[in-house]
């Protein structure tokens, strides 16, 4: 079998909702085949909440850029 390898890039805004972000993630992490790159790029300033979601979820996704 040929091994599949991809990366993900994200980018977030601070008017999105958290919960979108949330199943975005959990989405791209829940596939057969995980990527070998995850990178979010915070697009300014981000609200609570989306903070919140990021910081869960910084042990699966190793390159949040702000």
């Amino acid at each position: 079998m040929i091994e599949q390898n991809y990366s993900v890039l994200m980018s977030v805004y601070r008017k999105e909702k958290a919960e979108y972000l949330q199943k975005s993630i959990d989405s791209m992490l829940s596939q057969t085949v995980p990527p070998q790159d995850f990178v979010i790029v915070c697009d300014g300033l981000l609200g609570d909440e989306l903070n919140q979601v990021l910081q869960k979820k910084s042990r699966s996704i190793r390159n949040v850029f702000r």
